[in-house]
């Protein structure tokens, strides 16, 4: 689900080798959520409990079932967890301010906390475009075209390949 919802959106997957990793070097820390609708998954989230916070760091929704509102369904399901787990506080993730996504997170009444990114510029003279930035670059929408239409077998195999070698999202 989360490969086929990261095609729908013309993102790269980091792969299913790579949350592996993260669940065995956690392997008290992390969950999966997944949503449901009629038996069928249309959706989920990987989440990581560190001291007295529950941070919601990757998701995937199918955009079939957007309309059942699953993005509120996996917030409320993240903020559910976090309480069962007496955490002081749920971390829904970085977005772009005045975003949508930025909205949607502020509906919930947390708090806003700016997020600095660096970079190591490793012998390159400035940062890459990251993020919503990347939108405005003809090449990338090109790319997010094209990844949508390919097969998902064929970006289950290439997008972890290609996540190590550029930035996304």
């Amino acid at each position: 689900t989360y490969a086929k919802a990261m095609r729908e959106i013309g993102n790269p997957t980091l792969g299913f080798n790579f949350f592996q990793s993260i669940a065995a070097h956690l392997p008290q820390g992390v969950e999966l959520i997944t949503l449901y609708h009629k038996n069928e998954v249309v959706g989920g989230g990987f989440v990581a409990s560190f001291k007295h916070t529950v941070f919601c760091l990757w998701s995937g929704l199918l955009r079939d079932y957007y309309d059942l509102r699953t993005a509120y369904s996996l917030s409320w399901e993240a903020i559910k967890y976090a309480n069962l787990n007496e955490s002081c506080w749920v971390d829904l993730g970085r977005c772009r301010k005045g975003s949508g996504g930025f909205h949607f997170k502020k509906g919930f009444g947390g708090q806003i906390q700016q997020l600095y990114q660096q970079f190591y510029l490793n012998g390159i003279d400035q940062a890459p475009i990251v993020g919503a930035e990347m939108q405005e670059d003809v090449k990338y929408r090109v790319f997010v075209s094209m990844w949508r239409r390919l097969p998902q077998p064929v970006t289950e195999v290439l997008g972890p390949k290609l996540r190590k070698q550029m930035p996304f999202g």
